[in-house]
Formats: C-alpha cells, structure tokens, sequence
C-alpha cells in the first residue's frame, strides 16, 4: 500500500504493505528494457 499523494522516483522499486524502499535499478535500466523488449518482438512467432 502506498499513501496517497507519495512521490516514487524513477528507477526505484519499493514492496511490502506498507511500502518501503527495496532497491535502485542502474541508470541502464531504460536501455536495458528497450533491448529486451526489442529482441523479444523480433523473435516473435505467432501461433497459427
């Protein structure tokens, strides 16, 4: 559970209920998916 009106920063990841700080993602972290995500569609076969 978050309060209302928290602010979260970006690259961030909270848990727990309440929500508490867990860790930083780098700041590769929107290269990181973007590739991922990339490559995913790439290789993407769709079931016929």
């Amino acid at each position: 559970v978050i309060p209302p009106e928290t602010v979260i920063p970006s690259y961030t990841v909270y848990g727990g209920s309440p929500a508490a700080f867990a860790e930083d993602f780098p700041e590769t972290a929107k290269e990181l998916m973007v590739d991922v995500t990339q490559s995913f569609y790439q290789n993407f076969r769709p079931i016929v």
